[in-house]
């Protein structure tokens, strides 16, 4: 079963009002909570919302999860939540419009992806795919 989840922080009181992170999970809500504050300090990812989760902590607080909705259609309802909470004015940190993958990245996250991977191995097959793709255009 899918569910959409929501992560808050402690720091303020009311879980939902308080709504900093959307996502979606086959798992228990509790097992993906441990899975991001897990790899927030063990990957040490360089995100938005594990830098949040980090500094929550770092602030003697904790993270909690909530449950947004139950049964739910797999990336659809995520991107129609994130949507609707971001139009009501709340400070989401997820980068995307949600979804598998990176859709509609905004013009400053793909900047910063584009900075990250300067001078970096890119490998054989994405050179091939960055040439090719640059054809169509």
């Amino acid at each position: 079963m899918i569910k959409v989840y929501y992560l808050y922080s402690t720091e303020f009181g009311s879980d939902l009002c308080n709504m900093r992170y959307i996502g979606q999970t086959k798992q228990s809500i509790e097992k993906r909570l441990k899975c991001h504050i897990q790899w927030s300090f063990t990957k040490r990812y360089n995100s938005y919302v594990y830098n949040w989760i980090r500094s929550v902590y770092a602030k003697g607080f904790e993270v909690k999860i909530g449950l947004l909705v139950d049964d739910c259609i797999w990336n659809i309802t995520e991107i129609e939540q994130i949507k609707k909470y971001k139009d009501l004015g709340y400070k989401l940190t997820n980068l995307t419009d949600g979804g598998e993958g990176c859709l509609n990245l905004s013009n400053e996250v793909r900047e910063r992806k584009s900075k990250s991977m300067m001078g970096k191995n890119k490998g054989k097959n994405v050179l091939m795919r960055l040439k090719r793709n640059s054809k169509k255009e």
